[in-house]
């Protein structure tokens, strides 16, 4: 049995899961989802997960306790901790064993995609409020799909990555847009956690939407997209990992979290899977 906290903001916690599920079969065992932090609550109950972790997150009461075990079981069960080396790929797997990181690279489940993807199949009472609002547009037009993140981001800061404000210029959406021969032949629908200020910074358009919807309902947009534009978040990544359009293009900013510096940061965030420029 091997012991695998989910901390932070619901893109993290699906690096987290994603490499406790794939972690505990290669280790031919079981895994416990221990959400390890207060102040980041269980962020994954979009999904059907697998039946053993909805079991202990369908009901806060039930979570409660399940936490407070996890505790104990670090203290007295789960005595070794590995981590993933402050960012940096690879590590060596072993049974009986507390995991603490954030595990971002596809390198921990890529062989795994299917059982991953499966894990991470929206529910559908999502699925149908997606539908309602959306099913007419992705059946009878292209579209393309920008996400651009800020709140956060325009204050959080890492060591050796060039000061504070982590977000994206809008230089690199226009950039990627740019790229696109064809665009008028698509829908494309931004959407972000500041919608006004995306609209100041883009010219209005009649193909030209700006979207103010739930995350859930954003992150399918992004997975039906025929080409996404993605900020360097980890919420977009995985709903441009989760695309489900045939073909898909999808177009993510060189160097991520390190775009300042021209530094990669993490380190293995890269993925073949997404087509990364610079701007």
């Amino acid at each position: 049995m091997i012991l695998v906290s989910l901390h932070c903001q619901m893109g993290n916690q699906m690096f987290q899961y994603a490499f406790a599920r794939v972690a505990a079969k290669e280790l031919n065992t079981g895994f416990l989802p221990f959400v390890s932090n207060s102040y980041y609550p269980f962020k994954l109950n979009y999904f059907e997960l697998d039946i053993v972790t909805r079991l202990i997150y369908s009901q806060r009461r039930i979570a409660k306790q399940f936490k407070r075990i996890c505790r104990r079981l670090r203290k007295y069960v789960f005595k070794e901790t590995i981590t993933d080396n402050d960012w940096q790929v690879g590590i060596k797997l072993k049974n009986n064993t507390y995991y603490d990181g954030f595990f971002q690279s596809d390198v921990y489940f890529d062989q795994q995609e299917n059982l991953i993807k499966k894990a991470f199949t929206v529910k559908k009472k999502y699925t149908k409020e997606f539908e309602i609002i959306y099913t007419k547009l992705i059946q009878n037009r292209k579209i393309i799909v920008v996400h651009v993140r800020r709140s956060d981001y325009d204050i959080v800061e890492f060591d050796g990555l060039g000061g504070p404000g982590i977000a994206l210029p809008m230089i690199y959406y226009k950039k990627a847009l740019s790229m696109i021969t064809d665009i008028s032949q698509y829908q494309v629908l931004f959407v972000g956690d500041d919608i006004n200020y995306i609209k100041s910074h883009f010219d209005q358009k009649p193909n030209y939407h700006f979207e103010t919807n739930s995350p859930i309902i954003d992150f399918q947009l992004i997975q039906h997209a025929d080409i996404a534009i993605i900020a360097n978040s980890t919420f977009a990544w995985w709903a441009a990992y989760l695309n489900q359009k045939e073909n898909s293009r999808i177009i993510a900013p060189e160097y991520w979290l390190g775009h300042k510096v021209k530094k990669l940061f993490p380190a293995g965030i890269k993925t073949d899977k997404f087509e990364w420029i610079e701007f």
